[in-house]
C-alpha cells in the first residue's frame, strides 16, 4: 500500500465489505465461513483507518438480496451500488 501511494499520490483506496451470502463454495459450515467474513471485514476496517483507506459497508444487504444461493439478486446488486 505504501508504495501505491508513493507512485499515484491522489488515488483513493477503497475496501469494499465482504457481503453476505447463503452458501459458500466448498465451505462445510455457511456459520463458520460468515463469521470469517465479518472477521476479516472488521479487521480490515481497522487496518483502514488507520492507513486512510476509505470503507464501503454494505450493512443493507443481507441474506435476502441473494436469491440465487451465492450471487446477489437484481436488488441486491441495486443496493451494493448504491453503497457506493
Amino acid at each position: 500500500m505504501a508504495r501505491w501511494r508513493v507512485k499515484w499520490p491522489d488515488d483513493k483506496i477503497v475496501w469494499s465489505q465482504i457481503v453476505p451470502t447463503r452458501a459458500w463454495r466448498g465451505a462445510r459450515s455457511a456459520v463458520a465461513v460468515n463469521n470469517i467474513r465479518k472477521n476479516v471485514n472488521r479487521a480490515m476496517a481497522k487496518y483502514a483507518a488507520s492507513s486512510g483507506i476509505a470503507v464501503v459497508k454494505h450493512d443493507d444487504i443481507t441474506y435476502g438480496c441473494t436469491e440465487r444461493t451465492v450471487y446477489l439478486s437484481d436488488t441486491g446488486i441495486d443496493i451494493f451500488n448504491l453503497n457506493f
